[in-house]
């Protein structure tokens, strides 16, 4: 291997372990952070969520390798490990995990470990059941290939020099079918991908436009920040009722004393009363006193927030926006408009292949690829935060929330990212199938899992691609007028105006 390739690929692997450390330790809950709570589960969300970005790095990397510039690497092995990992994740670890964090906290480790074991058996049995029985009958798949035939007279005329032509002539070609059975690791990478395109069409499709409209959004509602002398009149406001609450507090305890002293009965009970009724309104002046000096710590701080982060918000959140229009463009004019049965253009797949061939600057074409991949597994992770395994008007599974995440429910998140990233490696492999032509990936997934036995059937009408652009396009519509999620700090500062209002009433 190339020494500039492996110096590449454990500075990427290294990159994506922090950024998943920090995607943990901001999205958890603090229940269970700490460095020695629930460690197996957080090693375990980590490697999940570092393997199911790092795999689509795996794609632009067989591309290079195929061209001659992977350092001769044996990609079949590679994506034979790179599948073995995804499916002890998603059978074995990843429930496993998932049931003892779910364990009785009364039973000891070994009990709750035991039980954990037994569930995770039952799990694997569950799988292994699926995938044997499946493909004990879908294992066959019927790939077309023509077959060009010629006459022994055509043979016999050719000559060194024009043999090519002269057969190419007189060749007759006829439609035909190669059937071939599979091997177990190939159908079981089929297998978690028609699972997994599922969980893709819904985080993916949510995803790409959720990604430039949450920074656009970002912009267009950032918060109306108050000017000094604007916030120096509230503090001169606060400062007052500060006093006020002074003088009714010294008002109030006076005149407790002087309860205790009183002599007659009736003077004593209406001197109580009185006091009851001060006691009430300093309570409720103090209450709407608190929140109103809350409100103001947070727009202060609003206040010194720098307007630039929000004008580059507006600005990746544009540039993002054109990559899910060229995203979205690639998949409908070369996977689902086509004319005689070939793509209606290659779009992003001829200028890659002039970039590779004529050009000669394949590490801009394999870099420009790489960036549309990682770009599809970025807005299936945003899909899955942003809208969740969602009932439609009910609830949402497991939901992703900053800091309230437990770890049951960020388990289950990462096993829904990992089974998508499967689909989105098959995905950006049809996608820029000109571009990836005699790669290993291609042979995977375009030749052997695309004819499979059922399997064939949703990929020969192209029903996920359709499936992608229609969800994608109503996830666009509905993040423009009703996705917004307000910044924490704006969502307190509305809910203590409310509070503080209903004070004052």
């Amino acid at each position: 291997m190339d020494a500039l390739l492996l110096v590449f690929i454990i500075i990427i692997s290294i990159l994506l372990l922090l950024v998943n450390v920090y995607i943990l330790a901001v999205y958890i809950h603090p229940d269970d952070k700490g460095f020695g709570n629930s460690i197996f589960p957080k090693i375990i969300i980590v490697l999940g969520l570092s393997l199911a970005w790092g795999q689509m790095f795996m794609v632009p990397l067989d591309v290079a390798n195929s061209r001659g510039d992977g350092g001769g690497i044996n990609m079949d092995l590679f994506w034979k490990i790179i599948l073995i990992c995804d499916a002890v994740l998603l059978i074995a670890l990843i429930p496993f995990s998932i049931f003892k964090y779910e364990g009785d906290d009364e039973d000891g480790f070994w009990k709750r470990t035991c039980s954990a074991i037994c569930y995770t058996i039952g799990t694997i049995a569950f799988f292994g059941l699926a995938i044997g029985v499946s493909y004990a009958f879908l294992r066959e798949a019927s790939i077309p290939i023509q077959v060009y035939t010629y006459s022994a007279d055509s043979l016999e005329a050719s000559t060194t020099e024009t043999s090519w032509a002269t057969l190419s002539a007189a060749s007759v070609a006829t439609d035909d079918t190669l059937t071939m059975n599979v091997s177990i690791p190939v159908y079981i990478m089929g297998f978690f991908s028609l699972l997994g395109w599922f969980f893709f069409l819904l985080f993916g499709g949510m995803g790409l436009f959720a990604i430039p409209m949450d920074f656009i959004n970002d912009f267009r509602y950032r918060p109306k920040k108050k000017s000094r002398k604007e916030l120096e009149n509230t503090k001169v406001e606060l400062t007052r009722k500060n006093q006020e609450l002074l003088e009714l507090a010294k008002n109030l305890k006076g005149s407790t004393e002087r309860v205790g002293n009183e002599g007659g009965f009736f003077s004593k009970r209406r001197l109580e009363s009185k006091v009851n009724r001060d006691k009430n309104k300093f309570k409720v002046s103090f209450l709407a006193f608190e929140k109103e000096y809350e409100i103001w710590v947070l727009e202060k701080n609003y206040k010194d927030s720098n307007p630039l982060i929000y004008c580059m918000k507006l600005v990746l959140g544009v540039l993002c926006f054109v990559v899910s229009i060229i995203w979205w463009l690639q998949v409908l004019l070369h996977c689902v408009i086509k004319v005689n049965g070939y793509p209606l253009t290659g779009f992003l797949n001829n200028m890659l292949v002039y970039l590779q061939e004529k050009a000669g600057v394949g590490f801009i074409s394999t870099g420009i690829f790489c960036f549309m991949s990682i770009y599809l597994i970025w807005a299936v992770t945003k899909g899955n935060v942003k809208f969740g395994l969602r009932i439609p008007f009910l609830f949402t599974l497991h939901p992703m929330k900053p800091n309230e995440t437990l770890m049951n429910a960020f388990l289950f998140n990462v096993w829904l990212i990992i089974v998508s990233s499967i689909a989105c490696i098959e995905f950006v492999t049809n996608a820029f199938s000109q571009y990836v032509r005699l790669t290993t990936v291609e042979m995977l997934f375009g030749v052997q899992i695309k004819y499979l036995k059922f399997y064939n059937f949703f990929y020969k009408n192209d029903i996920f691609e359709i499936a992608f652009l229609v969800w994608s396009f109503l996830g666009l519509i509905f993040l423009f007028f009703c996705g917004y999620n307000q910044p924490q700090e704006l969502k307190q500062i509305e809910k203590l105006k409310k509070e503080a209002a209903k004070i004052k009433k």
